[in-house]
């Protein structure tokens, strides 16, 4: 997955390598959202595809200079400037989960 390459690449290597722009944006969640929707989906027993998104994009840049600052040290690489895969606002725009 994409969080457990940075996370390895970063032990073994003392860096995040990106093969796309840090720039990319994506819509990450967080644990807590993911059990919160869970939850949700059980207690409405609500069956078949769910796409489950927080609805708002974060550079990819951004989770790893959080992780590389967690971590104590270590940098990111990127081997291509090509902003790409990149979650929009307006794609998820009237689809977000209800609170």
């Amino acid at each position: 997955s994409f969080m457990s390459r940075m996370l390895r690449r970063l032990k073994q290597e003392n860096e995040i390598l990106f093969d796309i722009s840090p720039k990319s944006a994506r819509d990450f969640i967080t644990v807590e959202f993911l059990c919160e929707v869970l939850d949700r989906l059980i207690e409405t027993r609500l069956t078949g595809l769910v796409n489950v998104g927080a609805g708002f994009p974060i550079q990819c840049g951004r989770i790893a200079g959080w992780i590389i600052e967690a971590y104590g040290s270590g940098s990111i690489r990127s081997t291509s400037g090509e902003i790409r895969d990149e979650f929009s606002q307006y794609k998820a725009a009237g689809r977000r989960a209800k609170s």
